[in-house]
């Protein structure tokens, strides 16, 4: 599978890593209703090599369709409670923002995630209710994301549950290179991650993150070079 150059756009207001660009938007950010969505609210902007459809903070329960020549949505901080439906998301979608709303499961039907999406490099699940476990992440829920480079799902473990991190699940994701996500007590990142070798970049959030980390946490992660333990917003490396 042919998979793009990795540029993340970042489009909430969640922290990300050091190395991450920005689109540079061109024209006059006119906004088009009936250019890149099906939701008259959603801001159209022109990019370098499609369009932005920016539909963030609309209260949204459920996604609109977009046009094809969408290859970024912002739908962060509204009210979804699941993925997008197969066949709302444009197949070249590359940047995906659904931060902060109220996820909390990935459908299961006769589609997997993202059957219509192969092409996505950037996601952002932050700040949802996602929990970390194996009934969450079922088997095959990323097999459709050979290409994703940068994977945001931290902030979504809630610290009253016993958790167990599916590392299988992430085999799936083999170009994957920047990933933040929850770490929980008494729970350490099993082997599955080791199959990870591009991935550099590593943020770790959530209730594990205000106590101490032992060095055996991080080994299965053969070739991190930039690894960040972040509660309260703040950063430590």
């Amino acid at each position: 599978m042919h998979c793009e150059p990795f540029l993340v756009l970042c489009m909430s207001d969640v922290i990300q890593g050091p190395s991450l660009l920005n689109f540079k938007i061109i024209g006059n950010n006119k906004t088009f209703y009936d250019r890149c969505s099906t939701n008259r609210n959603c801001k159209c902007s022109n990019l370098t090599d499609g369009i932005l459809a920016d539909c963030s903070a609309l209260n949204l329960t459920k996604s609109p369709y977009f046009e094809e020549r969408v290859v970024s949505v912002n739908l962060s901080c509204n009210l979804l409670t699941y993925l997008p439906e197969e066949g709302y998301l444009p197949a070249k979608l590359k940047y995906l923002d659904l931060a902060k709303n109220k996820i909390s499961k990935f459908r299961k039907g006769e589609l997997t995630p993202f059957s219509t999406t192969h092409n996505i490099i950037s996601l952002n699940l932050s700040s949802n209710f996602l929990s970390l476990d194996v009934d969450t992440y079922y088997t095959g829920v990323f097999q459709n994301l050979k290409c994703l480079k940068y994977l945001d799902v931290s902030n979504n473990s809630n610290e009253d549950k016993k958790y167990y991190c599916p590392d299988k699940v992430f085999q799936d994701l083999s170009s994957l290179q920047s990933l933040l996500i929850d770490g929980v007590k008494n729970v350490t990142f099993g082997k599955g991650f080791s199959t990870l070798r591009n991935l550099t970049f590593l943020t770790i959030t959530g209730i594990v993150a205000k106590g101490i980390i032992t060095r055996e946490y991080f080994d299965n992660f053969p070739n991190l070079e930039y690894r960040y333990i972040s509660y309260n917003g703040v950063a430590h490396n």
